[in-house]
């Protein structure tokens, strides 16, 4: 199974990077359309400016011009090669920019190549010309000197002839001799001398005359059709390629699909956001609407009282005689109860930590048989229960969780105290007066409704509890008016003013760190608080009322 899923997993990666590959050729394809007008612009514009100089330019400047156009023409040639041999699958697939880049390219070669070919002719025949000049010339000079040479010696037999003019035709003579010698060398000499520097002179005059002729009808014709054409060329094989590719696309599924989810994502993004924007600034407006307005009105409510005839007195273990100061914190990690004749304890079993092996112990299924769905939600079922023996101690204390502490609460004749069952670790009570528990409801009262707690459960002395908090437990005097973290709160005095009251700052309701309200008590009675309240009962910033359904549901019902 793990190979199928991992081969699935390989496969559909696969198939989704084809539909990536192609969707970004398509893509780079209809970009390279829209590029090649613009394409076609710059190459017509780079091609007029190339202009072939006029002979008249002169072999330097001309030789100049062709060193750059066979510079540039090298270099775009070699930018070609280098582009075919590093991509050598690309160059081949129109919808590549590789294959756009090789064609502009090659277009470009192919026009700048009869440039460079017709400018090597140009100034090849500029230089044969003026090479041709320059044997002219010197066969010219020839000439002048061989022609000076036949005047010199017609004049020197002219001489001859006329100072000694029979012994100048009389043979044997020296001066026949003479004579015979200047007619000999004029003859074999400087006469053919004289013909071929006058077959030069006509001959490189012919030769300047033809490259002068040749050079001036070199020239380059710009085709702008030529262009065109080459680009509608690559605008078809493009556009075959696009093609191509659309029609695989158009046949996977992993594309439909990808479509689908793209096109959903683009249309729901829009909502998505404004969503999002809501999701941010309405907690924060409903917050600063329930801090700033209905906190302060809600402040202003009649208190709850709910048994307004019992006593406000509560005694605990060490009694509450010491000094004020030091009676606050009542709790400790353990607690040792001895039970006086009589008296039973009914204990959960996680907190018993010792007892007397004599000390008569049997099961209570439940704390109070008349509130069952009470009793099984705060766990307060399956109750050990120990009967005195002896005086020996109990020790109680909790053996799971390490920061929680027990307390003991005394509530003589006459007392009540309102507490939440799920703060009781066990109950402490005699025969011959058995705990009394009784059921308030306060469906009309706004403060119920702000805490969405509707019922509240008063145990009547006498008895006394065992009461389990976090890090602790301490017993505050009402007085004039108190108030403290509702998470924090285990009972009060049934006697008690109890109210809501605005936590101490925005920030601190806004991040989550307090409630929206404080509990409020004021009057002659006692309020009971654990000193760290558990995570697990934490509320969080949205408040205590939306800890969940069932946390609500317990809550609403006292426990």
């Amino acid at each position: 199974m793990i190979l199928l899923i991992v081969a699935a997993g390989i496969w559909i990666k696969g198939e989704y990077a084809k539909v990536g590959g192609k969707s970004e050729e398509v893509r780079v394809g209809r970009a390279m359309l829209a590029q090649l007008e613009a394409d076609r612009e710059r190459v017509l514009d780079w091609a007029r400016r190339i202009e072939l100089p006029k002979p008249e330019a002169g072999v330097q400047q001309i030789a100049e011009w062709l060193l750059a156009r066979a510079t540039e023409l090298e270099e775009k040639t070699a930018e070609r090669d280098r582009l075919a041999r590093e991509h050598r699958l690309l160059k081949n697939i129109p919808t590549s920019k590789v294959f756009r880049d090789l064609a502009v390219l090659n277009l470009e070669i192919a026009i700048l190549t009869p440039f460079v070919e017709q400018g090597t002719t140009l100034l090849s025949a500029l230089t044969a010309a003026r090479g041709a000049e320059a044997q002219g010339s010197a066969c010219e000079k020839q000439l002048a000197a061989t022609s000076a040479e036949i005047a010199a010696n017609r004049a020197e037999r002219e001489r001859v002839e006329r100072e000694h003019p029979v012994l100048a035709r009389l043979p044997g003579s020296r001066h026949y001799a003479q004579a015979f010698a200047l007619d000999r060398r004029h003859d074999r000499s400087l006469k053919p001398a004289q013909a071929a520097a006058d077959k030069c002179v006509v001959q490189q005059r012919a030769t300047v005359e033809s490259q002068r002729r040749r050079a001036a009808g070199i020239s380059v014709a710009l085709r702008a059709d030529r262009v065109d054409s080459s680009f509608d060329n690559i605008r078809r094989k493009i556009d075959e390629g696009v093609a191509s590719r659309e029609r695989e696309l158009d046949d996977s599924f992993f594309h439909k699909l990808k479509t689908d989810v793209e096109r959903a994502l683009r249309d729901a993004v829009p909502t998505a956001l404004a969503i999002l924007v809501a999701v941010i600034a309405l907690p924060v407006l409903i917050r600063a609407l329930l801090y700033f307005v209905f906190a302060p009105l809600a402040a202003r409510l009649a208190p709850i009282r709910i048994v307004a005839a019992a006593d406000g007195r509560l005694g605990a273990q060490p009694e509450l005689a010491a000094p004020e100061a030091s009676r606050r914190s009542v709790s400790g990690v353990s607690l040792e109860v001895v039970l006086e004749p009589g008296s039973v304890l009914h204990v959960h079993p996680d907190f018993i930590q010792s007892s007397a092996v004599a000390a008569r112990k049997r099961t209570r299924w439940l704390l109070d048989a008349r509130y069952p769905f009470t009793s099984l939600a705060s766990g307060l079922y399956a109750l050990t229960t120990v009967e005195a023996q002896g005086g020996e101690p109990i020790v109680i204390s909790s053996t799971k969780d390490p920061l929680a502490e027990v307390a003991l609460l005394n509530i003589d004749a006459g007392s009540a105290v309102v507490l939440q069952p799920r703060s009781l670790a066990g109950v402490i009570e005699s025969g011959a007066a058995p705990m009394h528990v009784t059921s308030h409801w306060r469906l009309g009262s706004l403060h119920a409704w702000l805490t969405l707690q509707f019922r509240y459960l008063v145990f009547h002395g006498p008895c006394s509890l065992i009461v389990k908090g976090c890090r602790g437990i301490r017993i505050e005097p009402a007085r004039a008016s108190r108030s403290v973290n509702q998470a924090a709160t285990l009972g009060f005095s049934a006697n008690l003013e109890y109210s809501n009251t605005r936590c101490d700052t925005f920030l601190a309701y806004w991040r989550g760190d307090q409630d929206l309200f404080n509990d409020r008590f004021s009057g002659p009675g006692y309020y009971i608080y654990e000193e760290a309240p558990a995570a697990n009962r934490r509320t969080g910033m949205t408040g205590r009322g939306l800890e969940g359904i069932v946390d609500g549901v317990l809550k609403a019902f006292g426990v």
